[in-house]
């Protein structure tokens, strides 16, 4: 099994270095899936998926790449029921041949399950020219440093990235993508509602309303859509959508 951990603070080129850990392992002919945008010619063909595309029994033989791994698995929400769903793709990773690569800025974010089987370490940082300067200006920076560190040894592998050849990788992916954790998203669309209405309509009974509606939208909880059939039944549509946060 193989499952890279990239840690750093903010700008150290932890999605870089993740992008093109990646990047290796598609040259040698494995499928990309990623939650966050890669960007073609480098990538010709990569899917983008959401933390429910981890269940898929299908997915086999491919490399996942997370950006911002909280947003999949946040130790804070462990004891939920998605991060007990991921939590049970992770550590069958293995018998799926799928290998994960994921970025944190700080590694106890993570859900301790993840931590737990992650057997290779990538610590980032950056160096900057002026130390006293300012950390966000690409022109201060000299060179990212990657150390490489697996189970069997204490001593790292490491990496000097001069800011020249660094600045390549970052045609590799959107850099200016902001994630948001899934479980925090609302049901923006219009026809997202109108696909609710039809569940409802078509449900013979809330088990089966929520059942059906936690399938279609993920991070829908459970309470979230009992209470949205209850509404329905009483035919409160007005509340449903402030529930979901769709304007007409």
């Amino acid at each position: 099994m193989v499952m890279y951990g990239c840690f750093g603070g903010l700008g150290d080129g932890k999605t870089m270095i993740a992008t093109q850990i990646g990047f290796d392992y598609y040259l040698k002919g494995y499928d990309v899936k990623a939650n966050y945008d890669l960007k073609q010619p480098y990538f010709k063909t990569f899917e983008k998926i959401n933390p429910m595309d981890l269940l898929d029994f299908e997915l086999r033989d491919c490399v996942v790449l997370l950006d911002e791994a909280y947003t999949f698995l946040d130790s804070r929400v462990s004891g939920s029921e998605a991060n007990r769903y991921q939590s049970y793709f992770l550590f069958q990773s293995r018998k799926r041949r799928v290998k994960i690569i994921y970025v944190a800025q700080v590694y106890s974010s993570c859900d301790l399950r993840l931590r737990a089987i992650t057997n290779r370490w990538v610590i980032c940082r950056k160096n900057l020219i002026d130390p006293n300067g300012d950390e966000d200006d690409m022109n201060n920076i000299s060179h990212f440093t990657y150390e490489f560190y697996n189970q069997d040894s204490d001593e790292p592998n490491t990496l000097d990235l001069p800011i020249i050849e660094a600045k390549k990788f970052f045609n590799y992916y959107n850099t200016d993508e902001v994630l948001t954790p899934m479980y925090m998203k609302p049901l923006p669309k219009p026809e997202d509602y109108d696909k609710l209405i039809n569940t409802f309509k078509t449900a013979p009974s809330c088990r089966s309303f929520i059942t059906i509606s936690r399938t279609d939208f993920p991070y829908l909880s459970y309470d979230k859509a009992k209470s949205i059939y209850e509404l329905l039944k009483a035919g409160d549509e007005a509340n449903v959508k402030k529930i979901l946060r769709i304007k007409d």
